[in-house]
């Protein structure tokens, strides 16, 4: 059975592959897009690769208790965290979402699911990913505005 860190790096190369995100350490205009980063989600401008008015970080939140004789799959719990400096950098969080959303939660039917990161590294099967907490806000520091989103990403067994 896939663990979170196969998880997460199947949804990172997923939406890399569609062309929504970027590595930080790959140059361009798409938003950097880490994976559960050591100090925490970097505001804009904090990480040298992030670039722009908007950082967007992907972590484990923790994982659903496992319904009754449901040893086949796995709940996790996914944070989407958008920090963004300016309207400009909220607005691009929030299409963003929309388009991870589109992407993953749209394609994911219940029953029929979705292979994430299909033919990669870390090709994983999602037998269903859904939103389990909207877009919304969590704090302004200064500048900088943060954002979370929740998704619920169930893996079968193997």
């Amino acid at each position: 059975m896939p663990d979170a860190t196969r998880v997460l790096t199947a949804i990172r190369n997923d939406l890399e592959t569609a062309g929504l995100i970027r590595r930080p350490s790959t140059p361009g205009t798409l938003p950097a897009l880490l994976v559960e980063p050591r100090n925490g989600p970097p505001a804009p401008g904090e990480l040298e690769g992030a670039g722009g008015d908007l950082a967007v970080t992907l972590r484990l939140s923790s994982e659903a208790g496992a319904r009754a004789g449901a040893a086949y799959a796995r709940t996790f719990i996914i944070d989407l965290i958008y920090r963004s400096v300016g309207t400009a950098g909220l607005k691009a969080g929030r299409t963003l979402d929309s388009a991870i959303r589109a992407r993953l939660v749209q394609t994911a039917g219940y029953g029929t699911g979705v292979m994430l990161d299909a033919g990669g590294p870390a090709q994983t099967f999602a037998h269903e990913i859904a939103v389990f907490g909207g877009l919304g806000p969590v704090s302004v520091i200064g500048d900088v505005r943060t954002e979370s989103a929740k998704l619920s990403v169930e893996v079968l067994a193997a």
